[in-house]
């Protein structure tokens, strides 16, 4: 469910408005699934969505596969996925998408998003590839279980084709609520070892939140900072050259993307 609903190409240059009242299985603003090499590219979601029952649901895609990539997105709507309380099915929910097994790149969120089990500002789930030079300024809620600034969960498929899930250069500003396994950055790193990296990621220190919420935090690779308010205003080289000052005051003062 989406604007489209399954996709292989490219979509470009395209802001959505309304309603997605009963969202379902794979549903975002722009694109519910997106198949092998679809590029989707600045693109701008402004549709609220509320879900009962659905699983994958993002503000940009629900879902996009290895080879897929989400570039220059942004989404400033509500988005709410109640999931499937009563079944066995997790649901995940994130600013730009549900899960992503592909790549995100260049991508900022202002929505609020609220989840029943995994929610993250950027991603719900990362299951494989890489999101890289993204930020959030939303705020995160689920009831049940994961929650994080940019992603609630970082994980390895097992059956996996990219060799790797990488979170880069990133930050979030948006407060993080939830019964367990929530971190201001990341909500919970499921998986030991080298096949899960993070590095040069930063979040807004509040509430004594930790930067990694739970799950397998001795893990070495994966890395999140919390900072105040101040010294996050002042990593835009520290975030690298996607990101640059924001001199006219758009972003409250924090860094913002190059292309904004």
């Amino acid at each position: 469910q989406g604007l489209f609903g399954i996709v292989r190409g490219k979509i470009q240059d395209l802001t959505v408005t309304g309603d997605i009242v009963n969202a379902g299985n794979q549903s975002g603003g722009v694109v519910g699934s997106a198949g092998g090499s679809t590029i989707i590219m600045n693109c701008h979601n402004q549709v609220t969505i509320y879900s009962e029952e659905g699983t994958s649901i993002g503000g940009i895609a629900g879902y996009i596969v290895p080879n897929a990539s989400i570039l220059n997105c942004t989404n400033r709507a509500n988005i709410t996925a109640l999931g499937q309380t009563g079944g066995y099915q997790e649901t995940y929910v994130g600013g730009i998408i549900g899960r992503c097994d592909g790549q995100i790149t260049g991508c900022y969120n202002t929505g609020d998003i609220y989840g029943y089990h995994i929610a993250g500002g950027i991603v719900g789930v990362m299951m494989q590839g890489e999101t890289r030079d993204c930020y959030n300024r939303g705020n995160i809620k689920v009831d049940f279980q994961i929650a994080g600034g940019i992603s609630g969960a970082i994980h390895y498929y097992s059956g996996g084709t990219v060799g790797y899930t990488r979170i880069m250069n990133t930050y979030s500003t948006g407060t993080v609520t939830g019964p367990s396994q929530i971190g201001a950055s990341i909500g919970a790193v499921t998986t030991p070892g080298s096949i899960l990296q993070a590095d040069n990621n930063y979040a807004l220190n509040q509430n004594d939140l930790p930067a990694i919420g739970g799950g397998t935090t001795t893990n070495t690779n994966v890395k999140a900072e919390l900072k105040t308010s101040d010294e996050l205003k002042e990593l835009v080289s520290t975030l690298g050259e996607a990101f640059k000052e924001d001199t006219e005051n758009i972003n409250d003062g924090y860094p913002i993307l190059q292309w904004q």
